[in-house]
């Protein structure tokens, strides 16, 4: 049995499985609490960990498939869930002095420290990624590259629109914007359209508001093309992306 540990849509994963599916390896693909893809739940499921000096043994049914450290092959942290709706709790009535919401509150410190134990007992498997760092510190990875040696375009991260303005003349009036975190997929309310965070390029620093949060700029570079390396099994993997910033529509 795989296990991989993903989101609902990811481009990637569903390659992934076509593989899987093709070679007739039997998986499971757990999203997190997603009404779109029920594939393995841990809400649904029957979980028991026993842990004791000799050996740690864990069991989860879902829907008469079993998991346990026998029956695991491989483990993929693709894009792990790391909340905790997967443990609801469902109150019919007041049970203490608490209310229900305080007692739920407390609860998701309960599951949010059992899952990552469920996360380390996969991880003595053979895992690809891992539960706490598929999602990265952008700022973090520049400063351990410096810290490698490696050269990393100059960076800005400001609210303040003078600091902004002064970075943005020392760079050839051209910068980039892009997003702190992982590019975060967000839908409208009112007209039902989805939103993605993508890399702007800024050629008029005046589109910019006066105040604004928080944000990511960097110098912009024009390439020719990207490399983009993986590190896998102590071998290196490189492949080249020939794609280049284009100027977006800022109404």
């Amino acid at each position: 049995m795989r296990v991989i540990f993903s989101e609902p849509e990811d481009i990637s994963t569903n390659k992934v499985i076509e593989w899987l599916i093709y070679y007739r390896k039997e998986f499971l693909r757990y999203n997190g609490p997603s009404v779109d893809f029920k594939e393995f739940s841990l809400n649904e499921s029957t979980i028991s960990v026993i842990l004791n000096e000799s050996y740690n043994k864990f069991q989860i049914i879902h829907e008469n498939k079993q998991l346990t450290n026998n029956n695991i092959e491989a483990v993929w942290f693709r894009r792990p869930y790391k909340g905790t709706k997967d443990f609801p709790s469902q109150f019919q009535e007041k049970i203490c002095e608490l209310d229900n919401e305080e007692i739920e509150s407390v609860l998701r410190f309960h599951y949010k420290n059992f899952k990552e134990l469920l996360s380390d007992l996969f991880s003595k498997k053979i895992a690809l990624g891992s539960y706490n760092t598929t999602s990265l510190n952008k700022p973090l990875v520049l400063l351990l590259a410096q810290k490698c040696g490696l050269e990393v375009p100059r960076t800005i991260i400001t609210n303040s629109y003078d600091k902004l303005k002064e970075f943005y003349l020392a760079n050839n009036n051209k910068i980039i914007c892009k997003a702190l975190y992982e590019n975060v997929l967000t839908s409208s309310k009112v007209n039902r359209i989805s939103y993605v965070e993508y890399t702007k390029l800024i050629e008029d620093i005046e589109i910019i508001p006066k105040e604004f949060e928080i944000s990511l700029f960097q110098e912009c570079i024009v390439k020719e093309f990207e490399i983009r390396v993986v590190f896998l099994a102590e071998k290196f993997f490189s492949n080249v992306h020939f794609q280049s910033i284009k100027q977006t529509n800022s109404n």
